[in-house]
């Protein structure tokens, strides 16, 4: 049986980072041999955040989000995820 690795990436406020995280973890785990995902939570961003985070899932089904309604925090946002 093969081990899914599913990443849980909490975000507030991180229209900037989004792309960079995102092709960091693909460039990473390119020569690997597991599956995975990556989750991203957006921890209700005021700026474009949730936008980036569509237009990646829009482009690789490895990427799936959940959206909170307002920020809970780094810790909440994690619980959501898991």
């Amino acid at each position: 049986m093969r081990t899914k690795l599913e990443i849980i990436l909490p975000a507030h406020n991180e229209e900037g980072n989004i792309r960079a995280i995102y092709d960091e973890i693909n460039l990473t785990l390119a020569s690997t041999t597991y599956p995975y995902t990556i989750l991203f939570v957006d921890d209700g961003s005021k700026d474009q955040t949730l936008s980036k985070i569509k237009e990646l899932a829009n482009l690789d089904s490895k990427v799936k989000y959940i959206e909170l309604s307002r920020n809970f925090g780094h810790q909440n946002a994690i619980k959501a995820g898991l």
